[in-house]
């Protein structure tokens, strides 16, 4: 199979197309523009073009004889709709439209797409698809502008697609995100140093955290599965708080560090999350394989291999 994967070369997308790219049967290509990826995170059986979802006439090329597309690309953190919204909803939505366009004209079997588990603010967890979202920034809009305009692709053209509402994810590759990386990747970050992470609140706000081969899992299935069309959450079903993520890292590192915390600052800041993830058991056979225990156990094992002066974190838990 010809397989593309945007975003290819950030954290999520690169995981998913080393894992494809695994199967000698497959030819996997990620394009990326390296705002947030490095080529650095591919394997060599990764082809890899350097290029935006913007460039419409450089998707449409590169989705020729394509059997799946892979859209990872991205603005994906709400920070980084602060200055200029525009711009993000230009990368999230026309970006998409791109590969969606792409994807019709020359006739892709499916496209697997993210989304956020942040559409969910307000809501009482935990989430389900079939509850109904009001979104409150311009980040989660774009997302849930995404789906809708997926969902007209589909009535309209016949372009099958998938969309993941991804649960806080974490694991290998992350670095370069620096500032915008899970909450999970900069506590250790910070804890491997012998730093104090900084926490804003109390540290009783959770996340479903989820480890990033999990979210792997969930696109292959989401591939092979014969769902036409469809939206599915992908997380474990468990939240954890901050402290308890400080607690299994401390364990983890051996260490007693206690976190730095100060008043909240972010406006219709996301309190909870957890994800039903019956939908996407029942349908597409997703069974997540890590706990938070595991993971954080995984990813000190990468990161206590680094010097410290490698460590990107910027002292920031702003990222939802």
């Amino acid at each position: 199979m010809r397989i593309l994967v945007t975003g290819g070369a950030g954290f999520i997308g690169s995981n998913l197309a080393n894992s494809l790219a695994a199967r000698k049967e497959n030819t996997v290509v990620a394009l990326d523009d390296l705002s947030l990826g490095t080529p650095a995170n591919l394997s060599p059986n990764v082809r890899f073009t350097e290029g935006s979802v913007m460039e419409s006439d450089l998707v449409n090329e590169m989705t020729k004889d394509c059997d799946y597309i892979f859209h990872q690309a991205a603005k994906s953190s709400s920070p980084m709709f602060k200055d200029d919204p525009r711009e993000g909803m230009d990368v999230n939505l026309m970006g998409f439209m791109n590969v969606m366009e792409g994807a019709r004209r020359n006739k892709v079997k499916k496209v697997i797409f993210a989304t956020s588990s942040s559409i969910y603010n307000g809501l009482k967890a935990p989430f389900k698809e079939s509850q109904t979202v009001f979104p409150r920034s311009f980040y989660e809009t774009s997302f849930y502008c995404r789906e809708a305009i997926a969902r007209s692709y589909f009535l309209e053209y016949d372009v099958n697609s998938i969309g993941l509402r991804y649960f806080s994810i974490y694991g290998p590759n992350e670095a370069h995100k620096k500032n915008f990386a899970n909450n999970i990747s900069q506590f250790l970050w910070d804890m491997a140093s012998g730093k104090s992470p900084l926490i804003y609140g109390d540290g009783s706000q959770t996340r479903d955290f989820t480890y990033v081969e999990d979210v792997v899992q969930a696109n292959t299935l989401a591939m092979q599965s014969d769902k036409k069309f469809g939206i599915y959450n992908v997380g474990t079903g468990v939240e954890t708080s901050f402290n308890e993520v400080l607690m299994t890292i401390n364990a983890q590192l051996g260490t007693t560090i206690r976190a730095e915390y100060q008043k909240n600052p972010i406006k219709n800041y996301v309190q909870q999350t957890m994800a039903n993830i019956s939908l996407a058991s029942r349908e597409l056979g997703y069974r997540p394989r890590w706990n938070i225990s595991n993971g954080i156990k995984s990813l000190v094992r990468l990161v206590v291999q680094r010097p410290p002066e490698t460590f990107a974190s910027t002292h920031s838990s702003i990222r939802k």
